[in-house]
């Protein structure tokens, strides 16, 4: 996040910058710990409950030789691995890189993008991170950064020795994680990150110990090219209008712009072959003119949010002080397995002395790698429109001079409205294999601002197929310029979506409103009107009479139909017994002649009709029994939902 301005004195500015040292093969350590060693089982202040599954610990990042020599060194890379929580049709494994030089990653893990964030009173809460459907490995480093450590022989002072040192680390990575191997994989992060990353990106390249499938980089808010970079800071703060033209803060920003240009080109001059130096002592001086020029009442602007005036000196982001306070317990440090690199220092944002000692005087500004890296890779820069430190404008000046797959900027691409959940997330431009985002209401550190349209623009980056990875209820809707809605998203284990983290607020602004409509006794006052002792009392007594009324109208309704049929079979049992053979009776044949001659002298009965009662059969045949549960027409459409182009 931070970058840590060298003196301008620290600076050797009369020495040309020398050709980078030669890459030497690094090679692994046969001393690794296991994944078990590194499995942590448990954090404290997270739920029992929790399903996430975490990794940490440092692994050797040195150039060792055999037999070792007095340069060798013991350099040790720290990590913390969040697996992905599903499983998308292709996986992924993402680098995060936090700036500097020297301010660790937990930045990203607690604050950012990381699946955790820590409550004041030292709890932790899940949230929904850029882990959702890619692995997420946070490394502190050049050694010394966070809990990443250097005992011996800390010689790492330029660029390229500090990728050597993130390639060695790697080879070790895939020894102990060896499904890492041959795994799509990303680099990103932000601030000073914007020079680590192609730096680490042209060594993985070019390395022979590992082959890494680089799929693309990553850059928010990125340091990268300091000969543009430099003088937007006076256009943004004209442009925020922050200062008034032609004011006396305008012309000492001014004149401090002027004072770093004449040095640049002073650099060029002595080396017209060179690029210029990352960090410019006389340029880190615009900074505090513009400091000077901004304050208010004792109060300094926030540069890297523009928008806050706070104590000046105070920590930023909001988040610090709690994840500080949170990284230095005991427990703590013991359950993410860092007792080493904590050993005599404790957590600290940024190290001041990676800081002091990571000048990169020989190293030229990264800017150089991009032309050879967009051949072959597609690299995303993205900005919050509220950070000064590395102005949006200032990158924009930047790829406007930038030569790239046979022509110089965006040649003519359009800017294109972006929207996410239904509102402008900010400006999207994508031109031969660059896209550059300028995200809307975002500081220095854009996913902790805005977390939806961050993973929104992750998942578009990867072309990550949510719809295999969670299914159709993994949804956030999302689009650029005039295209289709597409439907891209996250969801939490249970299948929320990622808007959760806005609708918890309108959930509790909720509670409380409905608070106000509850009784002294803690019941709901509507609920009490209409379903209180009372009416309930009242509405039971009145199902009771309904019910015996009923039960009455059909137990006499039965009985009639009963006797009817009683008369009916009385009848057919008389005459059954009328035509029944001589064994069943002592009757005369006189006798029965005579009462046939009786029976035919009367006259003949009325016939009494039969009524006819209707039969309700049981189990009436269903039309769809015969259907087949085979019919793919009866199984959704899941499948048609996966062809959208979208996701």
């Amino acid at each position: 996040m931070v970058r840590v301005t060298p003196p301008p004195h620290s600076l050797p500015p009369t020495a040309p910058p020398a050709d980078p040292p030669r890459r030497r093969a690094p090679t692994t350590s046969s001393k690794l710990p296991s994944q078990a060693e590194l499995y942590v089982d448990s954090l404290p202040g997270l739920s029992s409950s929790s399903r996430l599954t975490l990794f940490g610990g440092a692994l050797p990042s040195t150039f060792a030789s055999n037999p070792p020599s007095s340069t060798d060194s013991d350099a040790h890379l720290y990590f913390l691995l969040a697996r992905q929580r599903h499983i998308p049709k292709r996986q992924r494994l993402l680098l995060w890189f936090n700036g500097g030089p020297g301010c660790s990653s937990f930045d990203g893990s607690l604050i950012e993008v990381g699946p955790l964030r820590v409550n004041d009173d030292g709890s932790l809460r899940e949230v929904s991170g850029w882990n959702e459907y890619s692995s997420v490995l946070f490394l502190d480093q050049p050694a010394g950064t966070g809990f990443s450590y250097v005992n011996k022989n800390d010689n790492v002072r330029e660029l390229a020795e500090a990728a050597d040192q993130v390639v060695n680390f790697l080879a070790n990575l895939y020894s102990v994680f060896p499904e890492f191997v041959g795994m799509d994989t990303y680099l990103a992060g932000e601030s000073y990150a914007g020079q680590y990353i192609p730096y680490i990106a042209d060594a993985l390249l070019e390395s022979t110990l590992i082959s890494t499938p680089l799929k693309g980089l990553i850059i928010g808010n990125g340091w990268i090219s300091p000969r543009e970079q430099y003088p937007a800071y006076l256009d943004y703060v004209l442009e925020k209008g922050l200062v008034q033209r032609n004011s006396k803060g305008h012309k000492d920003i001014a004149a401090s712009v002027d004072k770093c240009e004449k040095e640049i080109a002073a650099m060029d001059k002595r080396n017209p072959s060179g690029k210029g130096m990352v960090l410019v002592g006389v340029c880190e001086n615009i900074l505090g003119a513009i400091n000077a020029a901004t304050m208010k009442d004792t109060l300094c602007m926030n540069q890297y949010d523009t928008t806050l005036y706070t104590t000046c000196g105070q920590e930023w982001p909001p988040d610090l002080p709690q994840v500080t306070k949170y990284l230095r317990r005991k427990d703590v440090v013991k359950a993410l397995h860092a007792e080493e690199g904590a050993k005599g220092k404790p957590w600290t944002q940024c190290s001041a002395t990676v800081g002091s000692h990571f000048w990169t005087p020989n190293s030229e500004p990264a800017i150089v790698l991009f032309p050879k890296l967009l051949e072959t890779l597609p690299i995303l820069l993205f900005a919050g429109e509220r950070d000064l430190m590395c102005a949006g404008v200032g990158i924009e000046a930047m790829i406007a001079k930038l030569e790239w797959n046979g022509a110089t900027g965006f040649d003519g691409a359009e800017a294109l409205d972006w929207t996410v959940d239904s509102r402008l997330a900010g400006k999207w431009t994508t031109a031969r294999n660059l896209t550059y985002v300028n995200v809307y209401n975002a500081s220095h550190m854009v996913p902790m601002d805005q977390p939806l349209a961050a993973h929104d623009m992750l998942l578009r980056f990867m072309q990550v197929d949510t719809l295999h990875a969670a299914g159709p209820a993994a949804r956030v809707p999302s689009r650029i310029g005039k295209e289709t809605e597409a439907v891209l998203g996250a969801t939490h284990p249970n299948g929320t979506t990622i808007k959760a983290i806005e609708e918890a607020a309108k959930a509790k602004e909720l509670a409380e409103a409905a608070e106000k409509d509850v009784t002294e006794d803690g019941f709901d006052k509507d609920h009490e009107l209409t379903y209180g002792p009372r009416r309930t009392a009242v509405l039971f007594l009145f199902l009771v009479i309904v019910a015996v009324a009923v039960w009455g109208f059909f137990r006499w309704r039965s009985g009639r139909r009963r006797e009817k049929y009683r008369k009916l079979k009385g009848k057919g049992r008389a005459i059954r017994l009328e035509h029944g053979n001589g064994s069943r009776a002592d009757l005369s044949a006189a006798a029965r002649e005579a009462g046939a001659r009786r029976y035919q002298d009367r006259p003949p009965a009325p016939v009494e009709p039969v009524e006819t009662v209707p039969v309700f059969e049981v189990g009436e045949e269903d039309d769809f029994d015969d259907e087949s549960d085979d019919d793919p027409e009866s199984q959704g459409d899941l499948g048609k939902a996966a062809s959208n182009p979208w996701v």
